[in-house]
């Protein structure tokens, strides 16, 4: 081969079908922890138990029982586990969605980053006088208080993030030349490195539908009881609607992904294919209050289990 010689690289099938089928999300969700160390308390301690300075420390917890605050936390983990419900994982901090829900996930984004919103928003409004209280409460930071550790209105507000970025799925530029050896390197790793993500949705995917079939089957098969006036009666366990609307959603979504024709997913698509049927016209109402229809999902379910070995 020529010292000059250059080839085009092209791209494998399956990337561009990752590349045009889908794109990468990443989500930026910052809560500011309300938290501050104190030096001069933790070297105190350490003077007292006669140990090293940097054996310890000691963290302030500059807004102790402010619910306002909590709840924004607790709402970052409602977006964290939506993302996990609606996208797959492709790398740290990226996630890859399919163009066709692609709409869809935009509009709850939107919600649930105005929700958030609102919240920060909320605590901001509460935030001054929680920071007086914490200074004139006996269950607020006493002797440890300084007012120097209390940001801004404004300065907290920016500590507050929820945003997401979209970007394209990268795949090598086939306009690239670059020798034959490296071209046959970088097509075999990249080729690699794509079917296993491919596979690696597949396998998200088996174990989403695989969680949600056993959670629907433990309730519409268990039983507890309870007392009235003193006798213990027996009744069908509790079934919370959105497990039901999870698995439905499911089969709508997973249906509609096909990028690779493997066992897996052949296995997949035909499971999809009973649990749809068997939940086709189930509403939690009827689930809830039929006998015979909780008995019918369950024992259909059972039997997807049973057979494609999830």
């Amino acid at each position: 081969m020529k010292l000059n010689e250059v080839f085009e690289l092209e791209t494998p099938e399956h990337v561009a079908s990752l590349a045009t089928s889908g794109m990468l999300v990443s989500t930026d969700v910052n809560v500011w922890s309300a938290t501050k160390q104190d030096r001069s308390i933790s070297d105190g301690v350490c003077k007292d138990k006669r140990a090293s300075d940097k054996a310890g420390r000691f963290v302030k917890n500059l807004l102790v029982n402010f619910p306002e605050h909590k709840a924004i936390g607790t709402y970052r983990s409602t977006i964290y586990n939506w993302q996990v419900r609606k996208t797959f994982q492709w790398s740290k901090g990226q996630n890859y969605i399919f163009a066709t829900d692609f709409e869809e996930y935009m509009n709850e984004w939107n919600q649930h980053k105005r929700e958030f919103n609102r919240l920060v928003e909320q605590f901001c409004q509460r935030y001054p006088s929680k920071v007086i209280a914490m200074e004139n409460e006996e269950s607020g930071q006493g002797e440890m208080f300084n007012v120097h550790d209390y940001p801004s209105v404004e300065e907290v507000r920016a500590r507050f993030k929820c945003e997401v970025y979209v970007s394209e799925v990268p795949e090598l530029d086939p306009r690239c030349q670059i020798s034959h050896d490296l071209v046959h390197d970088l097509k075999d790793n990249f080729a690699r490195q794509c079917s296993d993500r491919i596979d690696s949705m597949v396998q998200q995917q088996v174990d989403m539908l695989t969680t949600v079939m056993k959670s629907l089957s433990t309730t519409c098969g268990g039983t507890e009881e309870y007392k009235v006036k003193g006798i213990t009666k027996t009744r069908n366990s509790p079934i919370n609607s959105n497990t039901l609307e999870k698995a439905k959603d499911y089969c709508k979504r997973f249906r509609k992904y096909t990028l690779v024709d493997s066992e897996a997913n052949t296995k997949l698509q035909s499971a999809i294919k009973l649990l749809d049927d068997t939940l086709n016209g189930v509403d939690i109402k009827t689930l809830r209050e039929s006998d015979v229809v909780r008995d019918n999902v369950k024992s259909n379910i059972d039997d997807i289990i049973s057979k494609f070995d999830f």
